[in-house]
Formats: structure tokens, C-alpha cells, sequence
């Protein structure tokens, strides 16, 4: 079950998404959906990890190494947990 206190609307990922990965990678400017994690945020791999471990547990979702290619942009990462959400969303309904 996910942590109470997240708002898992559309909005509410994005911007909780968002401000998890300024926090995470001390962004000095804005960060915007076409920020880059490496080339912008400076992530490595090890960041990369973090971050995805990290997400997992915010938003009780289990995000698979193939999923990592379409996340190298906030939106990227943003467009992954929504789907994820979303199939989980709809598997608890069943």
C-alpha cells in the first residue's frame, strides 16, 4: 500500500515527481518535464538507481530496469510512474 499523505491525480505525481528530483539532485535552477537526469541534474548510474528505489517506495509502484531507457528526461521518469500507477490502479480494481 502506498505511504498516505501522496495525491496520486495526474497533477499531484507530476509535481511530487518533480520536486522529489530537484530535492534529490539539489537543482540550483528550475527543473522542467525536458530536464535531463545526466546531462542537466549530473546523475550517474548509481543516481539513477537511487532515484528508481526511491520511486518505487513513494508510489508503491516496481519499476523495471527496461523502463530506465524512457527515463532519462523528469518527464521521462514522470510518464513511467503515471503508467505504472495506472496498471496497478487498474489491477486492484479487477
Amino acid at each position: 500500500m502506498a505511504p498516505a499523505g501522496y495525491d496520486f491525480s495526474m497533477a499531484g505525481l507530476r509535481g511530487q515527481v518533480s520536486v522529489y528530483l530537484a530535492e534529490y539532485f539539489m537543482a540550483d535552477a528550475p527543473i522542467s518535464e525536458d530536464t535531463l537526469l545526466v546531462d542537466d541534474l549530473g546523475a550517474d548510474s548509481l543516481d539513477l538507481l537511487q532515484v528508481v528505489h526511491m520511486l518505487d517506495d513513494m508510489f508503491d509502484i516496481e519499476i523495471d530496469v527496461d523502463c530506465l531507457p524512457r527515463m532519462l528526461t523528469v518527464g521521462g521518469v514522470f510518464d513511467v510512474v503515471l503508467q505504472l500507477r495506472l496498471q496497478a490502479h487498474s489491477v486492484t480494481e479487477s
